[in-house]
C-alpha cells in the first residue's frame, strides 16, 4: 500500500482534529467525576444511619431473648421442652 505525502498529510489532520474534541469529553468526564467525588465526599461525614439507635435497641432485645431462650433450655427437663413443642411452643420465659 502506497501512501503520497498528501494522503498523510490528510491523515494526520483529520487525527489531530479528533483529539480535540476527545480532549474535550475527557475533561468534561473529569469535571462531572469531581462533582460526584465532592458529593460523595460531603455524604460521608453526615450523621450516621437515621435508625441507628432503634437498630441497637432492637440488637440488645434479640440479644436478651437469646439469653433467656438459652437459659431456659438449660434449665427445662426435655422432655417437657418437646411437650411444649408439641403443645404450640407455648414455653413462657421468665
Amino acid at each position: 500500500m502506497t501512501v503520497t505525502p498528501l494522503g498523510a498529510v490528510s491523515r494526520l489532520e483529520n487525527a489531530l482534529d479528533g483529539f480535540e474534541g476527545e480532549q474535550e469529553r475527557y475533561r468534561q468526564r473529569l469535571a462531572d467525576a469531581r462533582r460526584r467525588l465532592a458529593s460523595y465526599q460531603s455524604r460521608n461525614g453526615e450523621a450516621e444511619f437515621a435508625f441507628a439507635g432503634e437498630l441497637a435497641d432492637k440488637r440488645r432485645q434479640l440479644e436478651e431473648v437469646e439469653e433467656a431462650l438459652a437459659a431456659k433450655s438449660r434449665s427445662m427437663p426435655i422432655a417437657e421442652a418437646q411437650q411444649a413443642l408439641a403443645d404450640g411452643c407455648d414455653i413462657h420465659l421468665a
